[in-house]
């Protein structure tokens, strides 16, 4: 123990050195703890649920079952981590590959491999398989060309699906974190049966012409030993970020010579008209960059003029109050001048070209579609979607 522990300590000093020389290194401390209870008996009440809400008529003990449970019918499965259900990151975004160091070998049925830290199931881990707890031990994340860009990480540490499990198999308590090879940071995690929200101090990836492969690596330093087993275990290890701001094929933007174009068609040095939020006028300007992801959990808004447009569920509308709004506030806050979007809702007067107009109907679209946007306009942040003035998403 005392070797492992040496071992463990100098393979962290060694880092924080070679990284700090490289001024890359990072401290981070998980900005949200979400306890996970989770049960075998919660599943099996789940999968009651499941069944009874699928009836056409129920007894009235089965329908003061139904009323008491607080499932969602979002919800797939019961052990499904939040990806799973509804709009996230993952509507634009994908992993390319994912490796690991090592795995234990599979036992019956059940498995360890690296596919399992990222299948957005609680209850399927990736178990590193050497002797000992497994410092050094890492999963490798590649991610493609043109990914929309990460700021979050997202890790349910330990085997969580039961108390017995996760006190029983040890933990992670520290992780360098490399962006493509080179050293970023360190997550310091805390020793519970939760799941941990880590906010990057930097946005990782590239967009436009700077696209590229890129690998996100997560190395053990240390661990919380388990009571029984040595296998350091993670159930799930995911992510958020930006670049998903966007409208459907079809939308009309307004050009600065007045005629309009589909978003589609927007290309970079078009020139559109823009809002100013402080002098209340309108100018021209040009486009700097433009992009494209696909979709799906679109949100439809139908106003009391009878326009509608479709966005993705981040992307800010200006109020007639001169403030922002959007249906995802806490994701578009990322960007620059969002900082206090409020949550958009039916009977929000939103400013539109000629005056203002209110919502009367936000629907969800499952569908899977690809959306467009303008991400940079020279001088302005703002642009006239359908005759409604909305966001340019610009990182801060």
């Amino acid at each position: 123990m005392i070797k492992k522990l040496f071992l463990a300590v100098s393979v962290l000093c060694s880092v924080v050195v070679t990284a700090t020389a490289q001024h890359r290194l990072k401290f981070i401390e998980p900005s949200k703890v979400n306890a996970i209870d989770l049960s075998s008996e919660g599943e099996k009440k789940f999968n009651r649920w499941v069944e009874l809400i699928s009836k056409e008529t129920r007894t009235d003990e089965e329908e003061a079952f139904v009323e008491k449970c607080t499932f969602s019918e979002a919800q797939e499965s019961y052990w499904g981590t939040p990806p799973s259900v509804g709009c996230s990151w993952y509507c634009g975004a994908e992993i390319a590959d994912i490796k690991s160091s090592s795995f234990l070998p599979q036992s019956g049925s059940t498995t360890y491999t690296a596919g399992n830290i990222h299948d957005f199931n609680y209850k399927n881990v990736w178990a590193e398989g050497v002797p000992g707890y497994g410092e050094g031990e890492y999963i490798v994340y590649t991610f493609p060309e043109n990914c929309p860009r990460l700021t979050t990480v997202i890790v349910a540490n330990g085997h969580v699906k039961s108390e017995k499990a996760w006190r029983e198999n040890s933990r992670v308590k520290t992780m360098l974190v490399y962006y493509d090879g080179k050293p970023y940071a360190i997550l310091n995690l805390k020793d519970s049966r939760s799941e941990q929200t880590f906010e990057l101090c930097d946005t990782l990836g590239y967009r436009g012409d700077e696209s590229k492969v890129w690998t996100l690596k997560f190395e053990i330093l240390e661990v919380y030993p388990g009571e029984k087993y040595d296998d350091t275990v993670v159930s799930e290890l995911y992510f958020d970020g930006i670049d998903v701001h966007c409208f459907i094929a079809g939308t009309k933007v307004k050009m600065s010579d007045g005629s309009e174009k589909n978003i589609e068609d927007i290309k970079t040095g078009d020139s559109v008209l823009t809002h100013n939020m402080e002098t209340n006028t309108t100018k021209a300007a040009v486009v700097e960059a433009t992009d494209a992801v696909t979709h799906d959990n679109l949100v439809k808004y139908k106003f009391a003029s009878g326009r509608s447009i479709t966005a993705t569920q981040d992307h800010p509308f200006l109020l007639s109050d001169n403030t922002w709004a959007s249906y995802a506030p806490e994701k578009s806050m990322r960007y620059d001048g969002y900082e206090a979007v409020k949550k958009i809702e039916k009977g929000c007067v939103v400013k539109v070209l000629d005056g203002d107009d209110t919502i009367v109907d936000i629907t969800l679209d499952s569908a899977v579609q690809k959306t467009y946007t303008i991400t940079k306009i020279e001088g302005a942040s703002t642009f006239i979607a359908n005759g409604i003035i909305v966001g340019v998403e610009f990182l801060k």
